[in-house]
């Protein structure tokens, strides 16, 4: 038998069953690591291609183009939504509104100044939750939409000064 393999099967004798258990975690740990990093796109056009066709039922002319990254930005701004620009480059999050443990999707429409302009619901489901819903309840959404969206109006105005100034 050559030499590396009695030294390899003598790393797996004395690492034992939880070394080999250790090490079969971590495989499977780093596929779906892999798996999820390489769809990526695929995923945001799924997004894209949903949201587009309910926008459509819904008899709008509006349609996300694309959607906005939010890496590296704080948390409040990732935790809203999915945040996507439309074809006539405003700035929209698509979010669930939660009420009675069913989830129902919106989107909201945000001003250049962060302020929401209007609520979308992308399901029948969702327009029956937003004229039940207290006003309260959907003002704390409408807070945190515009909180949320300042962070990303800030982060892109900022990376469009840094691109017109040429620095990185």
């Amino acid at each position: 038998m050559p030499k590396f393999l009695e030294k390899i099967k003598n790393f797996f004798l004395t690492m034992g069953d939880g070394g080999i258990l250790a090490m079969l975690c971590a495989g499977i740990i780093l596929t779906g690591v892999l798996l999820w990093a390489l769809t990526g796109q695929p995923r945001n056009n799924a997004v894209i291609d949903a949201v587009n066709k309910c926008l459509t039922e819904r008899g709008e002319v509006r349609r996300v183009s694309s959607l906005v990254s939010t890496f590296g930005l704080s948390g409040k701004a990732t935790q809203m939504g999915t945040w996507c620009t439309l074809s006539s480059g405003e700035l929209s999050v698509i979010f669930p509104l939660i009420s009675g443990g069913v989830f129902s999707p919106c989107m909201g429409i945000v001003n250049n100044d962060g302020t929401l302009a209007n609520i979308i619901p992308l399901s029948r489901n969702a327009e029956i939750v937003i004229q039940r819903m207290q006003t309260d309840m959907l003002q704390i959404h409408i807070k945190r939409i515009e909180k949320s969206a300042v962070i990303i109006i800030d982060s892109r105005l900022g990376s469009r000064s840094n691109a017109a100034s040429g620095s990185r």
